[in-house]
């Protein structure tokens, strides 16, 4: 299944959390009955971390790692977009799989906001 992120949002801007959820409830529809998934960022001109963390960051909280890895695939994806998503993903993996959340979270916090 390919879902075009810019047929499913009817615009080139996935910046909006409800954006976020229409293609989260695709991925995991398609995910759930074990079908492998395309999302096709073709035309999509700006992604902001809130489209994503509801897209595809929330996924985390709904299945393994292994079977995001094994069932999505991205394309069409800016450099500096796939910079924001793995953020998106490397939050959500400290939120929702149960890492060591002391020493992950400073760490993003670090990122974040420097040594403030």
């Amino acid at each position: 299944m390919r879902i075009k992120i810019i047929e499913n949002i009817d615009s080139e801007y996935a910046v909006s959390p409800e954006d976020g959820d229409k293609i989260h409830s695709r991925i995991s529809e398609e995910i759930s009955k074990e079908h492998a998934v395309v999302i096709d960022f073709e035309g999509v001109d700006i992604v902001t971390t809130a489209f994503l963390n509801n897209a595809i960051g929330k996924l985390y909280n709904e299945y393994r790692r292994e079977q995001l890895n094994a069932y999505i695939k991205l394309e069409n994806m800016s450099e500096s977009d796939l910079f924001l998503l793995k953020k998106v993903i490397d939050r959500a993996k400290i939120t929702f799989e149960g890492e060591p959340k002391n020493d992950s979270l400073k760490n993003v916090i670090k990122e974040e906001f420097g040594d403030e």
